[in-house]
């Protein structure tokens, strides 16, 4: 699979692409938050906020860096609905609260509650509705962890068993290697 190196850190270039996509989503639900506060009103948008543009860079880089420390950009995670719904409803949190801090600092950049109410949720929704559909158009098996077990017996068994064949956690298992002259409990096709 394709990286980008980043500090010294190899990221999967899907997983720059998805973020990309989702920091688009998370700028332009801002600007939908407001459309939907506001009636659709742009002039009145214009004369009550000014320039969106700062409150959505904000809002933006400010969830993205709350998905990304609640482990939503991780290559080995979990692909479980409830999991992954918790996770982005506590980054949305962590967001909010940074969001929360920027608008002490810099009280110009405050869109009022119910434009950030409307955009968090938008924001929330989109990202929800793209994750499975990402996780559809590319090829998931790039993104797991391989791994390749020293054995063939009951642990080994048992392994499999665990992680299934594209497992939970990220994790795939690409083989085993019979060791020892113990008992064989891995099917013939899958040892190496």
């Amino acid at each position: 699979m394709p990286t980008f190196r980043l500090f010294k850190q190899y990221i999967p270039i899907p997983l720059l692409a998805l973020a990309a996509v989702e920091g688009l989503l998370l700028f332009g639900s801002v600007y939908a938050g407001a459309a939907l506060r506001f009636g659709g009103d742009f002039e009145n948008i214009r004369t009550s906020l000014g320039d969106l543009f700062p409150r959505a860079l904000a809002f933006a880089v400010l969830m993205l860096l709350g998905m990304s420390s609640m482990g939503l950009y991780q290559v080995r995670q979990n692909h479980r609905a409830g999991g992954f719904l918790l996770r982005l409803m506590a980054a949305f949190g962590l967001g909010w609260l940074g969001l929360s801090m920027l608008y002490y600092i810099y009280p110009d950049l405050y869109s009022g509650r119910g434009v950030l109410g409307l955009s968090m949720a938008i924001g929330a929704l989109g990202v929800a509705a793209i994750r499975p559909l990402f996780h559809r158009l590319i090829d998931d098996s790039g993104l797991h962890q391989r791994i390749l077990v020293i054995g063939s017996g009951k642990r080994a068994a048992s392994i499999l068993r665990k992680a299934g064949e594209f497992g939970r956690g990220g994790i795939r298992v690409e083989g085993f290697v019979k060791c020892g002259p113990g008992p064989n409990q891995i099917g013939e096709d899958r040892l190496i």
